[in-house]
């Protein structure tokens, strides 16, 4: 099964299936950051629930595939700042979701685009 890329207002970006297919592992949600002095600040989310979502995708693509993500992304959801739907190869669908990051790691070798991004779900949503 393709993993799907959905944001209701644009057609269905459909991929074929994830390089590495990911389960959801286990988390505990916290922000880490770093100050302007170079210190280390945290913030404690919560208890672990199931709403923090932080997963990190990987694909082979070829030049289609990886044009469409490349589109859905920067165009459609305008990098992180519009959520959508991400449903995994299992079927699993994923709401809220964010492109924190990623789509610059993509490397072309053999007409084959090989990279991962990172989504994040939106936790006030």
């Amino acid at each position: 099964m393709a993993s799907t890329f959905n944001d209701l207002s644009a057609p269905i970006v459909s991929i074929a299936d994830h390089l590495f297919p990911e389960d959801p592992g286990e988390s505990y949600p916290m922000l880490v950051g770093r100050t302007m002095g170079g210190a280390v600040k945290t913030a404690d989310l919560g208890d672990g629930s199931t709403d923090h979502i932080d997963m990190i995708v990987s694909y082979r693509l070829d030049n289609t595939d990886f044009e469409a993500l490349r589109d859905f992304i920067q165009d459609t959801v305008k990098w992180a700042s519009l959520p959508f739907t991400f449903t995994d190869s299992n079927g699993t669908a994923f709401t809220s979701m964010h492109c924190i990051s990623g789509l610059e790691s993509f490397r072309r070798n053999n007409n084959l685009w090989t990279g991962a991004i990172r989504l994040s779900k939106d936790m006030s949503a």
